[in-house]
């Protein structure tokens, strides 16, 4: 293990090895430190770099136009982060991340995985960006795995047909939606899959756009203050609101307006 510092006076680049204290780019064994008393910089991690460490601890702004996985133990940033659309934010094992910072992901994809925790608690709106055919993830999986957002108050979807935002729980992991209200355009699949697993969103109350509910393999999706669940599907596309496997479950228990797809091709 080595506690690797940022020196780097002339760019930000996170990939130019003179710019750390052991002359080296970080690596997965390394616990990162970054914090420039005599400048503010902003540090990134260029496209088509895909990083891992154990930790990161930084006061100053971060932009991620590649990818940042960390993998043990606390992980820290004060500063701004940035995370590119169609580019990911991990923490995996034991790495708990918390990002005290303003904080901008839309398009991101972020994951949580094998224990691991990411906390954004000053994410306050996220807006997929994915088209064609590919998609944006919030995304944890197995026990003890977490994604909390509990500022987030705006969630959109992607807006092409052949596109989505996937928000999943799988195998006894959970996500925090803890302040949304609505949901309110574009195309998103929300899942619960596996038993114990849970996405909290004791707030939503409108759902609107191409929007899906899943609860699948003794999963069981609870949204106690959904009022309004509107479908707009339009072309050949569907919505889904579906259990599948004997325990599973979805909870609307307050739900009073339930409105289908209006196109003659499309459904709810």
């Amino acid at each position: 293990m080595a506690q690797i510092s940022w020196i780097g006076t002339t760019d930000g680049n996170w990939n130019t090895a003179s710019n750390w204290s052991t002359a080296t780019v970080p690596g997965a064994n390394d616990d990162v430190i970054i914090n420039v008393t005599s400048a503010n910089p902003t540090i990134t991690i260029p496209k088509g770099v895909n990083v891992t460490v154990k930790s990161i601890t930084s006061e100053e702004k971060l932009v991620v136009d590649g990818g940042l996985t960390v993998t043990t133990g606390v992980s820290t940033l004060n500063g701004e982060l940035v995370v590119n659309a169609g580019k990911y934010l991990q923490a995996t094992g034991t790495a708990n991340l918390t990002a005290n910072g303003a904080t901008t992901v839309n398009g991101a994809n972020l994951y949580a995985k094998n224990g691991g925790i990411l906390n954004l608690p000053k994410l306050t709106s996220y807006t997929a960006t994915a088209n064609g055919y590919d998609a944006n993830y919030i995304q944890t999986e197995d026990a003890g795995s977490k994604i909390a957002l509990p500022a987030l108050q705006t969630l959109i979807g992607a807006d092409k047909n052949t596109s989505a935002l996937y928000v999943k729980a799988l195998n006894g992991s959970e996500i925090d939606l803890g302040a949304t209200k609505a949901i309110n355009s574009g195309q998103t699949v929300i899942e619960v899959n596996g038993q114990n697993s849970k996405i909290t969103a004791n707030n939503l109350e409108n759902i609107a756009g191409r929007p899906s509910l899943y609860a699948k393999n003794g999963a069981i999706l609870q949204l106690p203050a959904l009022l309004s669940y509107t479908a707009t599907t339009n072309g050949y596309d569907a919505n889904y609101i579906q259990t599948e496997g004997a325990g599973s479950k979805i909870s609307l228990p307050i739900l009073q307006t339930l409105t289908g797809a209006s196109a003659a091709t499309s459904a709810l």
